[in-house]
């Protein structure tokens, strides 16, 4: 029997990569980073880490084609047979990208349910147990009528994130997923992320939070102090 709790399942042709070669991260024309060599690919999770500042938002910013990279090249796999440039705000790749902020941006006025079905009519007919699952599990059934931005921000944190789930597409980038969670709402959201690896999934997330899933890789990123350069 299908769980009706599980990330929406990614298409079974699509086995998205990311390969960073000699990239430069950089904010407002600064390097953040030393040239970096990494390959992220489906049925992964990668966990970037790191003190403030060090560019692990702006890696994941790179990483969905939002944001250019100072000096080498970022190249995506959208299949086994397809391979092209990462080029900012590319509209093929971005359907590809489920982007997960700090700060939820959930729209002001609607309630949980609301927008859950949103995200739920976006990409085809549902049934409503889908959405009520996605409640369930995220501890907001009884909170579904109450507008949004009259929950607290771990609330609102896990209405982000049951948004995700409803929303087919492999890449999950995070920045700080576990943000205002509990130890409940952490415990959900790994095993959320285990369950759209297990489907063919990319996730990358940053992340102050110490994870126990020692399968999942981990990227340390340098100081700023560590790395010098000035855009030209």
């Amino acid at each position: 029997m299908t769980d009706p709790t599980a990330p929406a399942a990614t298409a079974s042709s699509s086995k998205p990569a990311i390969t960073l070669d000699q990239a430069v991260i950089c904010r407002g024309g600064l390097a953040l980073t030393a040239p970096l060599n990494l390959r992220f690919e489906a049925g992964s999770v990668t966990l970037i880490q790191g003190p403030n500042g060090v560019g692990k938002t702006s890696l994941l910013r790179v990483l969905a084609g939002l944001l250019p990279v100072m000096g080498g090249d970022v190249s995506e796999t959208l299949s086994s047979d397809q391979t092209k440039a990462v080029m900012p705000f590319e509209p093929v790749w971005l359907t590809m990208v489920g982007w997960l902020p700090v700060t939820p941006g959930l729209p002001p006025g609607l309630n949980s349910a609301e927008i859950l079905n949103q995200m739920a009519r976006l990409h085809g007919p549902v049934g409503n147990q889908v959405v009520t699952a996605q409640l369930d599990k995220w501890g907001l059934a009884e909170l579904a009528d109450l507008p949004t931005q009259y929950l607290s921000a771990g609330q609102r944190r896990r209405v982000d994130l049951a948004r995700l789930c409803l929303n087919p597409k492999p890449v999950w980038l995070l920045d700080e997923p576990a943000v205002t969670l509990d130890s409940q709402g952490r415990e959900i959201l790994g095993q959320a992320i285990e369950q759209h690896c297990q489907a063919g999934g990319l996730i990358v997330m940053a992340s102050h939070e110490d994870w126990p899933q020692d399968h999942w890789n981990r990227i340390q990123l340098n100081q700023p102090a560590q790395v010098g350069g000035q855009a030209a």
